[in-house]
């Protein structure tokens, strides 16, 4: 999560972000990233083994979430979900 937080601050380059809701810890999840990823317009996807994560990825509407156990064709359609330009 830092190290997340430090290269987007840095000015490092993306394009495309994969985030797991939860991350091991106790009550540590990706949400900061999330929100910064979003401030900065770069997309990205979730991904949850929980279906209650649902709700905190509810507040990035514009996430595709992915629910574990995932297969490889359901995330790249996710990723190209999230990929689509309006």
């Amino acid at each position: 999560m830092a190290e997340a937080l430090a290269l987007l601050r840095s000015g490092s380059d993306f394009d495309i972000a994969v985030l797991d809701v939860k991350l091991s810890g106790a009550d540590r999840d990706s949400l900061g990233v999330a929100a910064l990823l979003a401030s900065k317009g770069i997309p990205f996807v979730f991904l949850t083994g929980m279906r209650v994560d649902d709700v905190h990825a509810k507040q990035f509407p514009q996430a595709p979430v992915i629910e574990k156990p995932y297969d490889a064709v359901a995330l790249l359609n996710a990723v190209r979900r999230a990929l689509e330009v309006d």
